[in-house]
């Protein structure tokens, strides 16, 4: 009768960690800094930096936000033994803390790459396999967005599986 009870004791609390939906973790480098990452089926996804922005772009092409821009940089390594398609409105999400979604700007993310010169990697629909990428995910939000208390929500193509990402920068030490 122990054995029995034991064993049904190991079999909940087996059931009871399977229910675990915190994404894995682990260290990726980027220019020389170790960057805490979240993986979502073996895509790394690290926050590298966050910052409100204006107006973004030049005469020619001008993204005006209706409240401000909130610009992610976010490091994507594909792990993966294929390429993935990132279609970044698909894949990526900015949430606050009430649980409301923002989409990504496609208009501020070309303006982003045409006045800072940098390619938004997430304009790129093809992630090739042990290759990492640099993506400025680019928002636009009301002015009164509480960056501290808002997450990244990000899959790994249009049919991975969502994880929830912290908003702020985790390095090694």
């Amino acid at each position: 009768m122990k054995s029995l009870i034991s064993l049904l004791m190991l079999i909940m609390l087996l059931l009871a960690g399977c229910g675990d939906d915190r994404p894995a973790t682990r260290f990726v480098e980027y220019d020389g800094t170790k960057l805490k990452s979240y993986v979502s089926d073996d895509v790394d996804f690290a926050i590298y930096g966050v910052s409100k922005k204006g107006n973004i772009g030049t005469n020619q092409f001008l993204a005006v936000p209706q409240g401000e821009h909130l610009v992610v940089e976010t490091y994507v390594v594909n792990n993966r033994k294929e390429p993935i398609k990132m279609s970044h409105g698909d894949v990526v999400r900015l949430v606050d803390k009430n649980g409301a979604e923002y989409a990504t700007s496609r208009r501020a993310m070309v303006a982003w790459a045409i006045c800072y010169k940098k390619k938004s990697s997430a304009s790129q629909n093809i992630f090739n396999p042990g290759l990492g990428y640099m993506c400025y995910f680019t928002f636009d939000v009301p002015k009164s967005f509480d960056v501290a208390s808002a997450s990244l929500k990000a899959r790994a193509g249009i049919k991975g599986k969502w994880i929830t990402i912290p908003l702020k920068v985790e390095v090694q030490k």
